[in-house]
């Protein structure tokens, strides 16, 4: 059976989630196909420009993005974040070219795709400004006192990230991870989570909508 070729393959919610419709792509005259899940057997059927997923399971998600990456790596993928910063951690990553936040007309996501089918990454602004500003924080007071790896578990703490989370994201121990959360609170002067959330919040490194 030859393959069919789908301009956008979107996995459930994703679409509705950037406020756009399949009929908004039709004056375009683009191929656009929605999975209500992902199917492996499907994907394979189609040769897919763009991939969009929602990143509200995250989990699924990432085993949606690591089997299209085996099956075909030349597949771009664009995802949708619920939780902007905290789930850009999780997908900035091989094969993921595009973090979205936020309505997108179709003018707008049109040069995102333009962007990613040439293979260069695309990060919405709302997303890309904190996570550069926590990189500017990391190196002043008062988090100049924690190490670079106690800086990375404090603020996915402060994003609400288990620890068992962090210990699978940074390749390190639950220990460790439990070893940095003592030293943190002992450097910064904090005594709860909810403390860090708030030190995290009035030092820029989280928005209102993440506390």
């Amino acid at each position: 059976m030859e393959n069919l070729h789908v301009d956008l393959l979107v996995v459930g919610e994703a679409l509705a989630e950037i406020g756009l419709t399949v009929n908004d792509f039709l004056p375009a005259g683009l191929v656009v196909k929605v999975m209500e899940r992902f199917d492996l057997r499907e994907y394979s059927t189609h040769c897919v420009d763009l991939l969009l997923l929602s990143s509200r399971d995250q989990a699924q998600s990432i085993d949606y993005i690591d089997q299209c990456r085996a099956l075909r790596p030349e597949c771009a993928i664009a995802v949708v974040l619920s939780n902007p910063i905290a789930d850009a951690l999780w997908f900035l990553r091989p094969g993921v070219y595009a973090l979205l936040n936020g309505e997108k007309s179709l003018t707008e996501f049109m040069l995102v795709k333009e962007t990613v089918a040439r293979q260069r990454l695309h990060v919405d602004h709302s997303i890309a400004q904190p996570l550069a500003v926590r990189q500017i924080k990391r190196l002043l007071l008062p988090f100049e006192c924690l190490s670079s790896r106690e800086f990375d578990v404090f603020c996915m703490l402060a994003d609400g990230c288990s620890l068992q989370q962090i210990a699978e994201f940074l390749q390190i121990s639950r220990k460790t991870v439990s070893n940095c959360q003592t030293q943190i609170k002992i450097k910064l002067g904090l005594e709860t989570k909810p403390d860090m959330r708030q030190f995290a919040k009035t030092h820029g490194l989280i928005s209102d909508k993440q506390v």
